[in-house]
């Protein structure tokens, strides 16, 4: 939009509005920031001329944001002041539309006339207010002073100069909170702002030194309650206690009888003598919904009979707090004191606060769960930590469980846990699988806090609490809370939070539905406790020495502590290693016994600890002296191991050794053999592959693993591995569904011999990864190139590093889709950085869609030279018919180039194409602001918005799509 543009919109407006949108910048600093004729060069994209849209962003903008965009537009005008009217936080800028405010001995008053013309103006804003808030002890920014109260005119000069046919000041309003802390005068300047259409009304009075208090709050009371047409839903009223002073009391009595449509009412000031307290329970209305208020306990038959009074009151009550306070020696604290309650069936929140809480027993949670079916927050927490609290035993959380299914938080006080927690799955050996099944759970779609106040947690009881959470505590946004949760240095607040974190991490990894979720629990806990407390861990109980040990040896970094085991060794003076003896029976039945718990080994011959790679290299040179003679020669050592990473750099002679651990349980493997020049070398990896059960050969180690779904090789280019691929290539086992490898070839023949060994040898094969590198003149460079690798259309996800960049156009991209229909991951990189190294139109995007249905993720370099809604008309229709990426998540692009200007037609263009939600767009330098790359960033942020908006698009046009 260029400026004679942007003068023609401003001219849309009156010049009275135009001057009416003054006050919006009362506050000088917004002034730097009103767009002048040098910013508004730039043409506005017709999504942000969509009423919708622009509201929807306005909405989440700051008001200074808000401010500056009153000025872009008459659209924009008419909505920012919509959202920057809606809520006030003082009544000050209302009162300045009709004249300026100067100070006075007794407060703020108008300093000028009011014209006439003013109280348009003054409707003109008004109108959109719909919530004020008001604090006569705010600092006021515009004549600096540390109080907003009024002069005591103010208000009667709003009703007496208010013209015939101004009907209420604020027409539309809904909620108004008014707080007097500095003049008890303020409260009446509330009056003339209510109106029937008020819903929500906070008042609260703070202990101001004046000598007719009483007299003061209860004359405003009264004229709340002479207010026509005024029918409110919440009503909130506040002074300062204890106690509640008699003509107050009387005043609120006949305000609340008053008002029978009142829902909610909070007030937490009230009477203190048994007779004044009835009089004001019998003041609440019927149907209310939520009560807030205070209890004065003198005894218990005092108590039980007011809070009888209240439930017969209101049996319609769905939130309930109550502020139990005792003036005697006695106060609530059992289940007995709650009973009363219970014929409160509707009842879904439930906040006693008491000073030691309340005890309960398993059986007492079961009956409160019967009487409170539709019960979803319960808070019973004792008030102070210097009590002996009263609540729960830890292991009755699991009562709650069971007898509240629609739970969202509870806050009890937990005792402490004087013996180890006795968790019930954890009782015998033989039933603990029996009863993890059948072991209930808080609902995991609703419960989400658990409020301990300042319960004592060990830490000695830090692992089975966590357990017992992670078991009961399913919902990923579930958190603990805490009194003193803020103090790092508080002992129960950390113990607390050592317990939320281990249940999030349960939370954050996915089920393995073949272990009891107690025991799947228990062992992803001790997997992230530190290590200085697995010692501690294993001793608890049998059940737990196993999941200890389990997790201990699953995943280990290095083959040297377990071999260690056969024959200890030590490192003699001239820091060479020996060993302490032979292997024994006993040491061998350890090693048998450990060796069973690995599942996942990786192995690095060079560490950082020289030390240990000597150690590590004596004990696999001598490992065949170390098994015991009778140990049958293909019996692996590693009968359960699922994953193997082994990495050669120095000791290629110990090659042959890692076959010994090679098991049919195996189901990934990955060797990278780095070592130096030498036909020796060479020859012992032809040797280790020839005799090795990685191919469909007979030999004399470990029978050939079944089970191997995935396997990867690559080792240095000197160690020929061109001869190596010759001798494994063709006697891969065929059940294969991931391989990846380095492959190199003299010329096209011989890479295509290569792959078409691969594929039909592996016809299950579904991940592929190649670093494909030429040793000739020949290299890929176009698709057919890529021709070769389209013999498997079951594959799904294809990862190739090459030296060059290949360009395909749509047809060639078509052809791709029909060799690969099940294609979900396509990724074509750079050996050298890793950047994309297929490059397509923008527009071919369409057929990409086309192509590959399931796409789920793409690495592509994108020309942006032909956005295809660059070129069309804006009623022109599209021809994307078909066009769809919906399962697409990750987009990477690498450095594609995108200019500033292309941004929102990227984002349409990309829009049609029915994105995942989680969409995400990927590119080198992302979260750097300077980066060149930074438009991308731009384009995924304009998707989620039309995402978020919930935008359909058919067949669209590009005024369809903004």
């Amino acid at each position: 939009m260029d400026v004679d543009q942007v003068s023609g919109s401003c001219k849309l407006l009156r010049d009275s509005e135009r001057k009416d949108l003054t006050p919006i910048m009362d506050n000088p600093k917004l002034e730097s920031a009103i767009p002048t004729r040098s910013n508004l060069r730039q043409e506005m994209h017709q999504m942000l001329a969509v009423h919708e849209i622009v509201s929807n962003i306005l909405q989440k903008a700051q008001r200074h944001d808000q401010a500056v965009a009153a000025r872009v537009s008459s659209l924009w005008c008419d909505i920012a002041v919509d959202w920057l009217w809606r809520e006030l936080d003082s009544v000050l800028p209302l009162l300045r539309l009709l004249s300026p405010l100067a100070e006075t001995s007794t407060g703020l008053a108008f300093s000028e006339r009011i014209e006439p013309q003013k109280w348009e103006r003054f409707r003109y804003y008004s109108q959109r207010v719909r919530k004020l808030h008001h604090d006569d002890s705010d600092w006021d920014p515009v004549t600096h002073l540390h109080s907003c109260s009024l002069s005591s005119d103010t208000s009667a000069m709003l009703v007496a100069l208010k013209p015939a046919g101004f009907d209420a000041l604020l027409p539309h309003v809904q909620e108004i909170h008014w707080e007097v802390r500095h003049d008890l005068i303020n409260l009446q300047h509330a009056l003339p702002f209510l109106h029937g259409s008020l819903k929500t009304l906070r008042l609260a009075v703070d202990d101001v030194d004046a000598p007719d208090y009483d007299d003061a709050v209860a004359r405003s009371l009264d004229s709340l309650w002479a207010i026509q047409d005024l029918s409110l839903e919440t009503f909130s009223f506040d002074i300062p206690g204890p106690g509640m002073p008699t003509p107050i009391l009387r005043s609120l009595i006949c305000f609340l009888q008053s008002q029978p449509t009142i829902k909610f009412l909070d007030c937490d000031s009230a009477p203190k003598s048994d007779v004044a307290q009835g009089l004001f329970y019998q003041s609440f209305p019927e149907d209310l919904h939520g009560l807030s208020t205070t209890v004065y306990v003198h005894g218990p038959t005092d108590y039980l009979a007011g809070i009888q009074t209240i439930v017969k009151r209101t049996p319609k009550l769905r939130t309930l707090k109550l502020d139990l306070r005792a003036t005697a020696s006695w106060w609530p604290s059992t289940f007995d004191d709650l009973s009363p309650l219970l014929a409160l069936s509707n009842l879904e929140e439930l906040n006693l606060t008491a000073l030691q809480g309340f005890h309960l027993d398993p059986d007492d949670i079961f009956i409160l769960g019967n009487s409170f079916n539709k019960m979803a927050r319960i808070h019973l927490p004792p008030v102070s930590k210097y009590t002996s609290g009263l609540g729960i035993q830890a292991t009755s959380l699991i009562d709650f469980a069971i007898a509240f299914p629609n739970l969202q938080s509870l806050g009890m006080h937990i005792e402490w846990i004087k013996d180890p927690l006795q968790l019930p799955w954890k009782s015998t050996e033989q039933n603990s699988q029996a009863l993890a099944q059948v072991l209930p759970s808080f609902n995991p779609s609703t419960f989400q806090l658990l409020y301990v106040g300042w319960s004592l947690l060990e830490d000695r009881d830090i692992i089975d609490m966590a357990e017992l959470l992670s078991v009961l505590c399913r919902n990923p946004s579930f958190e603990i809370t805490c009194r003193g949760k803020e103090t790092y240095k508080d002992g129960a607040a950390r113990a607390w939070r050592k317990v939320e974190a281990l249940v999030k991490h349960v939370q954050g990894v996915e089920r393995d539905t073949a272990r009891p979720y107690d025991e799947w629990c228990r062992g992803l806990i001790l997997e992230k406790v530190a290590g200085d407390q697995w010692p501690e861990a294993a001793q608890i109980s049998r059940t737990w020495s196993g999941v200890a040990l389990d997790s201990l040896w699953r995943k280990i970094d290095s083959v040297f502590p377990l071999l260690e085991i056969l024959s200890p060794i030590v490192k003699a003076d001239d820091s060479k290693w020996d060993f302490t003896g032979k292997t024994s029976r006993r040491n061998w039945e350890r090693f048998q016994y450990y060796a069973a718990r690995v599942r996942c080994l990786n192995h690095k011959d060079l560490t950082g600890d020289r030390s240990q790679s000597g150690g590590q290299s004596l004990l696999l040179e001598q490992l065949p002296a170390l098994v015991p003679s009778k140990h049958p020669e293909n019996e692996p050592l590693l009968p359960n191991v699922q994953t193997i990473s082994w990495t050669i750099t120095v000791n290629t002679p110990h090659l042959p050794q890692f076959l010994r651990l090679i098991s049919p349980s195996l189901k990934t493997l990955d060797v990278d053999i780095h070592c130096s020049a030498s036909e020796k070398n060479a020859d012992l990896l032809r040797e280790v592959l020839d005799r090795s059960q990685l191919s469909e050969t007979t030999s004399a180690f470990p029978g050939p693993p079944k089970n191997l779904k995935a396997f990867g090789i690559s080792s240095d280019p000197y160690l020929e591995p061109h001869t190596v691929q010759g001798m494994l290539f063709p006697n891969l086992l065929s059940g294969l569904r991931e391989f990846s490898a380095d492959v190199e070839f003299h010329d096209k023949s011989h890479y295509v011999a290569l792959i078409q060994t691969i594929l039909q040898r592996l016809p299950d094969l579904r991940v592929l990864e190649l670093v494909l590198s030429s040793l000739g003149s020949w290299d890929l460079s176009d698709f057919q190139s890529l021709s070769p690798l389209l013999q498997n259309p079951d594959l799904e996800e294809l990862t190739l590093y090459i030296s060059g960049v290949i360009h395909l156009d749509t047809r060639e991209i078509h052809a791709l889709g029909k060799a690969l229909p099940r294609m979900a991951r396509l990724n074509l990189c750079l050996q050298y950085n890793c950047r994309p190294a297929l490059s397509i139109q923008a527009s071919s995007l369409t057929g990409l869609s086309k192509a590959f249905p399931n796409l789920q993720a793409l690495t592509v370099h994108i020309s942006c030279d032909d956005i295809l809604l660059a070129s069309h008309p804006s009623g022109e229709r599209l021809d994307l018919l078909g066009a769809d990426l919906s399962k697409l998540m990750v987009l990477n692009v690498g450095r594609s180039s995108l200019l500033q200007q292309d941004v929102a037609r990227m984002a349409e263009f990309l829009a049609t194409l029915r994105l995942h939600p989680l969409f995400e767009i990927a590119y080198d330098g992302k979260g750097k602001s300077k980066d060149p790359v930074q438009p991308w960033h731009g384009v995924e942020v304009m998707i989620k918005l039309i995402h978020h908006r919930n935008l359909e698009v058919g067949n669209p046009t590009r005024q369809d799509l903004a």
